[in-house]
């Protein structure tokens, strides 16, 4: 939960350096279950959505795409550079997995097990 707070607090100071409101939320989906703080970033027509939290079932599926189970973050990896920007976060020494956003770029589930940020 440390990891999901930091994320947090990043994506809210992205936001205050631009005058803009970061949206923080509970995610409790159905399906294949997803537990976890969520946070909508503004300025982005397709509302890209961070997901962090504790590993999920078999698959975690963020807009209809399945990703790798396991993933503490999920987002566009355009977000997971942004976030890497901000807060300084030691993006390569995480253990990220890629897949193809058939809406466009790259979905990134990002592993953050026995890391501490």
């Amino acid at each position: 939960m440390a990891a999901a707070i930091r994320i947090l607090s990043v994506l809210g100071q992205w936001g205050r350096e631009r005058g803009e409101k970061v949206t923080c939320g509970i995610i409790l989906s159905t399906g294949p279950v997803i537990y976890g703080l969520a946070a909508a970033l503004p300025g982005d027509p397709r509302q890209e959505v961070v997901i962090v939290g504790p590993p999920v079932e078999d698959v975690l599926r963020l807009d209809g795409h399945a990703l790798l189970k396991q993933a503490d973050i999920v987002c566009t990896a355009a977000v997971w550079e942004r976030i890497g920007r901000v807060g300084g976060l030691p993006v390569d020494h995480l253990d990220i997995r890629r897949q193809a956003d058939p809406a466009g770029g790259d979905l990134v589930a990002v592993s953050m097990t026995g890391y501490q940020l």
